[in-house]
């Protein structure tokens, strides 16, 4: 994976890192610190995150101090919000959760939506309804950046 790194860095393209935080049997960040080795070897623009590293496995963990913490130390690091992270950053009843709205504000250059669909999109509406409550709970601005500008300037500028 550093060589992928090292050849996005060397080309300033974004990498996207579409891993999760842990599997199954084990603890619900396990596989954070191979992410923040990664993180601190890459030389280039962007890290994008998919989903936060965040999966069905460990629903009832709080990843956001994990993201926040990241966020802090890795100018680089960007964070898409799709999949299993519009559960985590939405309460149970599709409310905004006051935490990550404040983290998504503090950091709104670096949170894009995205849907993590690939290949059939039957059952696309669900995940943009979310992105939809996502973008809802915030600041115009942040709002702006977070649905479209934010992608733009990593994958098209």
């Amino acid at each position: 994976m550093l060589r992928v790194a090292d050849f996005c860095a060397e080309r300033d393209l974004p990498l996207l890192v579409h891993s999760n935080a842990s599997a199954q049997g084990h603890e619900p960040e396990a596989y954070v610190a191979e992410f923040e080795q990664l993180l601190r070897h890459y030389r280039g623009q962007a890290i994008v995150w998919a989903h936060a590293g965040i999966s069905e496995i460990h629903r009832r963990h709080d990843h956001l101090p994990t993201v926040a913490r990241l966020l802090s130390e890795h100018e680089a690091l960007h964070v898409d919000l799709s999949w299993m992270a519009v559960g985590e950053v939405l309460d149970g009843s599709g409310v905004l959760r006051p935490d990550w709205v404040e983290l998504i504000e503090r950091f709104s250059d670096r949170f894009t939506i995205g849907s993590d669909v690939v290949g059939h999109f039957d059952d696309y509406e669900e995940p943009i309804r979310g992105a939809a409550q996502i973008l809802a709970g915030l600041s115009d601005a942040t709002r702006e950046r977070a649905a479209h500008l934010n992608a733009e300037r990593l994958w098209f500028a």
